[in-house]
């Protein structure tokens, strides 16, 4: 088995700086008080300008409505305060979802970026040919993409969900259940203090995406 931690997928002239994230975009306007700005740090601009996304793979049309119903407005209220750099998972379900849209935000905007933290190669291996299809134009449309490891190996999907929360400032993500891969980080997001939306939510409460952070 062989890790990664350099292989990077660059386009639209995108240089990604270190192995250990992905860059800030240009042009930020972050809504931080002025002291905060004038002390912020090259990576704390980065992570605020930074939203992952996790979510479950299984999807009910009841599901895939509410996301539809508030995902859009999320994003735009993210786009607002400056985050322009997105990362998604390339799994099935909601990661896929949220990554078409971010693209369908890129053609909006222009600035917006999509990166993609992978756990192995292989990863669509077994999936529907709808879905595998879908998967390489996605990973053919993103701004970079980087991968945990060449092949599957236990344990390559928590590090790719650690790499999606570290250097994020945001995690939006549609969580259901207490327990799996979302929840998981879901709490390490939350460890790390990012700003948390569950889409799944009744209601979402858009608090975090107002103010300044504690």
């Amino acid at each position: 088995m062989q890790n990664n931690n350099k292989i990077y997928k660059i386009k639209h002239g995108m240089t990604l700086r270190s192995p250990s994230g992905f860059p800030p975009p240009g042009q930020q306007t972050l809504d931080l008080p002025d002291d905060a700005a004038q002390t912020a740090s090259s990576d704390d601009t980065s992570r605020a300008a930074t939203c992952c996304f996790s979510g479950h793979r299984r999807l009910t049309a009841a599901d895939r409505r509410l996301i539809d119903e508030r995902l859009d407005d999320v994003l735009y209220r993210l786009i607002d305060r400056g985050v322009r750099t997105f990362k998604a998972g390339g799994a099935l379900g909601f990661d896929t979802v949220a990554a078409q849209r971010v693209l369908e935000m890129r053609e909006r905007f222009g600035d917006v970026r999509l990166f993609l933290e992978l756990p192995c190669r292989d990863q669509c291996r077994g999936w529907p040919l709808e879905d595998v299809v879908l998967y390489k134009k996605i990973l053919g449309s993103c701004d970079g993409a980087r991968y945990v490891s060449d092949f599957y190996y236990n344990g390559c999907m928590n590090e790719r969900n650690r790499r999606l929360v570290d250097g994020s400032g945001w995690l939006v993500c549609y969580l259901t259940q207490n327990a799996g891969g979302t929840a998981a980080t879901y709490n390490h997001a939350r460890d790390r203090g990012l700003r948390l939306i569950n889409l799944a939510r009744p209601g979402v409460d858009f608090a975090a995406l107002s103010g300044n952070k504690k």
